[in-house]
């Protein structure tokens, strides 16, 4: 069964946007940070090409 746990996140840290790649074990998630954003729009775009998604006509997402 796919893992419904993204391999790439984004959270805000100041007034930048980090992009994360997350390594996961049983009982916890460690992000390394790969890449800094000026907006949010901007880092979920870079989330999405990295995690393979792509945005249905709804803005949804499509796994």
């Amino acid at each position: 069964m796919r893992s419904r746990r993204p391999k790439y996140t984004y959270e805000r840290r100041g007034p930048l946007w980090i992009v994360y790649r997350n390594e996961y074990t049983q009982s916890t998630c460690e992000g390394t940070p790969i890449a800094e954003c000026h907006s949010p729009e901007e880092a979920r775009d870079k989330v999405y090409q990295l995690n393979g998604w792509k945005k249905n006509n709804h803005g949804r997402t499509n796994l």
